[in-house]
């Protein structure tokens, strides 16, 4: 049985180097496409805990919101602080923990369950 994971991006070629490593594992219907305009506005966390090792269960890091990706940069540095790009795939439950180590160890969010 698979599952189904949609990983968002703040732009493409991270998108596609996660696309990339993934290649090796058992996935399937892969894509990475643009998020529309006119998206509503959706809270995502990252693929990783928030654990600072201080004995704590952890938490979810700052979260991004889901916006328009035309809207300039609000902090003025030029980076954009929105996704812009999603990854959707379906992987096998026997590679789904190597498919979330590498989601953690990117700079993406999903939505929180």
């Amino acid at each position: 049985m698979s599952k189904q994971i949609d990983a968002y991006f703040k732009n493409e070629n991270d998108a596609e180097a996660v696309h990339a490593k993934l290649q090796p594992l058992k996935v399937n219907n892969v894509s990475v496409e643009e998020v529309p305009e006119g998206t509503d506005t959706k809270v995502l966390v990252p693929f990783f805990p928030a654990n600072t090792g201080t004995g704590t269960n952890g938490g979810f890091a700052p979260i991004a919101p889901l916006v328009n990706n035309n809207e300039p940069s609000k902090s003025g540095d030029g980076n954009p602080e929105t996704v812009t790009h999603l990854l959707h795939f379906e992987v096998d439950e026997a590679d789904y923990q190597e498919a979330m180590d590498i989601l953690k160890q990117s700079d993406c969010y999903g939505q929180q369950l």
